[in-house]
């Protein structure tokens, strides 16, 4: 758990507030939760550790796609 949230306080230093809601759509309701969950992904953790943003963003994108169509199939 302590390793997720260092995760998560990584990705929080990484991108402001804004870009989850503005650049990947995601309400501001929803963006803790949207954290927690891209830290569940292996393979998104693997790319957080390289440390190379670009890769992580491109990542992110992708998750956050995924993560808008639970939200709309929970929220039906």
């Amino acid at each position: 758990m302590e390793k997720k949230e260092n995760d998560i306080k990584l990705i929080s230093e990484l991108y402001n507030p804004e870009y989850f809601t503005v650049q990947l759509g995601i309400a501001s309701d929803y963006v803790t939760g949207f954290k927690y969950f891209i830290v569940e992904n292996e393979i998104f953790l693997e790319v957080l550790a390289s440390k190379n943003k670009q890769k992580t963003t491109f990542f992110m994108v992708a998750l956050a796609e995924e993560y808008k169509a639970i939200l709309a199939k929970e929220n039906r």
